[in-house]
């Protein structure tokens, strides 16, 4: 999966094969909004064209785009690798929050 940026706004874009298409779906606002194209040009234009239609929905009738996170995260990482991440923290002398916060950070900077 690849991903698109616009301004503040992130798509998903994935193959179609049923529709021979690229597919998009803007991942973090309110609302699915998902568009198409057969090229990465026509790709851009219906992102922007789609999430221009989205703002201007979303601003007639007072609604904030953007999704909402709370900042905080319920995670299951199973009894293995708990402890292993525990024990790495412990070394690095932080807290388990924190070096997930810190690895959280690395990957995210290194995939977006």
């Amino acid at each position: 999966m690849r991903t698109l940026k616009l301004n503040d706004y992130v798509a998903k874009i994935e193959y179609d094969d049923s529709a021979g298409m690229f597919h998009g779906q803007i991942i973090n606002i309110q609302d699915t909004v998902e568009f198409y194209g057969a090229s990465v040009e026509e790709l851009n234009d219906e992102f922007r064209a789609s999430l221009d239609v989205y703002l201007a929905v979303c601003k007639e009738n007072g609604i904030k785009p953007a999704k909402p996170y709370s900042g905080t995260l319920n995670l299951r990482l199973g009894p293995e690798l708990h402890g292993r991440a525990a024990e790495s923290a412990a070394t690095d002398d932080i807290s388990l929050n924190a070096w997930l916060v810190k690895a959280t950070e690395k990957e995210a900077n290194r995939s977006g």
